[in-house]
């Protein structure tokens, strides 16, 4: 599958190869004025941006969140270079005091984490039609806001608050830790218990970069925190404490793909290609415009060459040749339409299925044979823009999953623990008073690993990417968790790490 940078150059190239012909193609002209006399329109594009402002406007000033993740903005964009390695922070580590210290810097912060939970409604509108004050706010005093447009900017939106809300989430998990490495179990929850509602603020808009932000914020936040406070304060947490630890987990959601997931990115898809594909030719149909190849090569990352800018004063017959160069190479309207359904639907019937019996990344190999295809043709996919990272989806909301499925049983081995003063020989002891069954190891779909070691130690673990059991040894560091498909492992087993995931406790 060709990545956005790939197609950022295979847009790129068609639209140099269009400007260096700067004479128009020897063919007959196409009509440019005669109209048919009769057929159906195309309906005016939907402007969302509008559609956006009117439900933010109806939303009542005192619960709209997004003012306080514009002072979080404010409070975090200087220190994001910082945050950044400290992501895996936890006490006993070498970057503890270097972490801490940053917490001290930004005493306001936690209080107005805490405040969102009285604002429920985030009031997402899209970046290119914010308000001038909250542009100001996470932009500078000098930016210019630019004005409303129905087409929305793809590589805006929401960005700026999808990382101020995952930085502040990792704030939150550091800020818990510290409270337990104090001694003070209450207080690490209700910091933790701040988490939920950001999360739900990043599924209010349910587009891909909001999807994969909340999943890594529940994922890094929600699940990590309660296992490494599980970790941290062991035989010392209260029934209660665990039970609030359970609901915490109870919270955590995109466990699976599915169409509700990033239902927005349908009405993106539609709004972003009616605004690129927004020329209709003699026979009604809507082609690309020279300005419509300009937003789509913008939206691939790609510079936009003279002959295809609306703004420059090369002349005009030498825009249409450049025009018509990039048709040929680009999908039509109504294949764009189509191949976006159909990407859309292969990733959600692969993915329905148990990752276990993943033999790919869903959707992966027909987008790869359709980029194959398109690539031997000399044509460009535009669609790819907004499918190239479903499947990536798919794997996160199962790695959230097991995650999360592994902090549950972590607290039912602790609540075992404490009743018992010893850890359980094997999970089966849970089932069913803590738990309702074992959860299913995501790469073989056999239950989770438990093993005690000769200390008496527990460990809960998965067998990891070389698909086999090592009988809870880690993986080498910084091999990180990721799903390896069989094939992968066939075709490359002296690149894939020798380990297994450790899940609990903490490495």
């Amino acid at each position: 599958m060709h990545s956005s940078l790939t197609l950022a150059l295979m847009l790129a190239g068609c639209a140099i190869a269009a400007a260096q012909d700067s004479t128009p193609p020897s063919q007959p002209e196409a009509p440019t004025e005669v109209q048919p006399e009769s057929g159906p329109l195309p309906a005016e594009p939907i402007n969302y941006a509008a559609l956006r402002n009117a439900q933010f406007l109806a939303i009542p000033d005192a619960e709209r969140a997004w003012p306080v993740y514009a002072e979080l903005q404010a409070i975090l964009a200087p220190r994001l270079r910082e945050l950044r390695p400290l992501q895996t922070a936890k006490p006993g580590d070498d970057d503890w005091d270097q972490a801490t210290a940053l917490l001290d810097q930004m005493p306001q912060l936690l209080p107005l984490i805490e405040e969102l939970q009285a604002k429920p409604n985030l009031a997402w509108i899209w970046a290119d039609a914010l308000p001038a004050e909250w542009v100001r706010a996470l932009r500078g005093p000098d930016v210019t806001p630019p004005e409303p447009s129905p087409n929305p900017r793809l590589t805006d939106i929401a960005l700026p608050y999808v990382n101020t809300i995952r930085a502040a989430g990792t704030c939150i998990r550091l800020e818990a830790l510290r409270a337990a490495e104090a001694g003070n179990i209450d207080r690490a929850i209700e910091i933790l218990e701040n988490a939920p509602i950001m999360a739900r603020h990043l599924e209010e808009t349910r587009v891909v970069a909001t999807c994969i932000g909340a999943i890594a914020l529940q994922g890094g936040v929600i699940v990590e925190g309660v296992i490494q406070l599980t970790d941290l304060a062991g035989d010392s947490l209260t029934p209660a404490q665990l039970d609030r630890l359970d609901a915490l987990l109870e919270s955590v959601t995109h466990q699976k793909f599915t169409t509700d997931l990033i239902a927005d990115e349908r009405s993106i898809f539609a709004d972003a290609i009616d605004n690129i594909y927004n020329e209709i030719d003699p026979l009604g149909d809507p082609q690309i415009s020279v300005a419509g190849a300009g937003k789509l090569m913008t939206l691939a990352g790609s510079t936009i060459p003279p002959d295809l800018d609306p703004a420059t004063d090369i002349p005009e017959e030498n825009k249409q040749a450049a025009i018509q160069r990039f048709r040929t190479m680009a999908l039509s309207y109504e294949e764009s339409y189509d191949a976006w359904q159909r990407a859309w639907d292969t990733v959600t019937a692969e993915a329905s299925q148990p990752v276990w019996t993943w033999t790919a990344a869903p959707g992966l190999e027909s987008l790869r044979a359709e980029s194959a295809a398109a690539a031997e043709n000399n044509r460009t996919l535009p669609y790819m823009l907004f499918v190239s990272s479903y499947h990536r989806i798919a794997e996160f909301c199962e790695l959230l999953r097991v995650q999360t499925d592994a902090a549950r049983v972590a607290v039912a081995l602790q609540r075992y623990h404490n009743q018992h003063d010893a850890w359980p020989e094997s999970l089966d002891a849970l089932v069913p008073d803590a738990l309702p069954v074992i959860p299913a190891d995501w790469v073989d779909g056999q239950p989770l690993r438990y093993t005690l070691s000769e200390e008496g130690q527990p460990a809960l673990y998965s067998i990891g990417p070389d698909g086999d059991d090592d009988n809870a040894k880690p993986l080498p560091q910084g091999a990180g968790e990721r799903y390896v498909y069989p094939s992968q492992r066939e075709a490359r087993p002296q690149v894939i790490p020798d380990g297994d995931w450790v899940l609990w406790p903490g490495t």
